[in-house]
């Protein structure tokens, strides 16, 4: 009896990390083929943008260092979170963010405000912001999984 507890805890266990992987990796079908009927699906469930407020409290913070004309600050990836998850800028100028090589759920950086999709799986990238206003703007991993936020005032 202990043994079949058991397997049937693995496998409920098994069923609902499948289907978490599933959703979180889904992308769009592809279109049906000409002159075939669509098939019958269920549309996607919607992923919230980030929030701000999804940045851990005590997350590593870090203050752009103004160069010239514009505002720069490198973020790491290797401890599997951005560090620092916390950035500091300064209002009305241009901002460079350099993330760091990532992999997996830090493969990528989305930066929703300013339509930024950037792949880092290669090196990483610098990801260039316009000046902005004073607010708080959200960024994540492509899964939306990891989370920081840009404070400028």
């Amino acid at each position: 009896m202990p043994v079949t507890m058991r397997l049937r805890v693995g496998a409920a266990a098994l069923l609902t990390l499948a289907t978490l992987a599933a959703v979180a990796c889904s992308a769009p079908a592809a279109p049906p083929a000409s002159g075939t009927a669509p098939a019958a699906t269920n549309p996607a469930p919607a992923v919230p943008a980030p929030s701000a407020s999804q940045v851990p409290a005590g997350a590593p913070e870090g203050t752009a260092k103004v160069e010239g004309s514009v505002q720069r600050i490198s973020v790491d990836l290797t401890k599997g979170y951005y560090d620092p998850s916390v950035i500091h800028a300064k209002a009305g100028v241009p901002l460079e963010i350099s993330f760091g090589q990532g992999s997996g759920c830090l493969g990528s950086v989305l930066i929703p405000d300013f339509s930024v999709n950037q792949d880092l799986t290669n090196g990483g990238a610098v990801v260039k912001l316009p000046a902005m206003k004073a607010g708080e703007y959200s960024f994540s991993c492509g899964m939306r999984m990891v989370y920081g936020k840009i404070v400028v005032q």
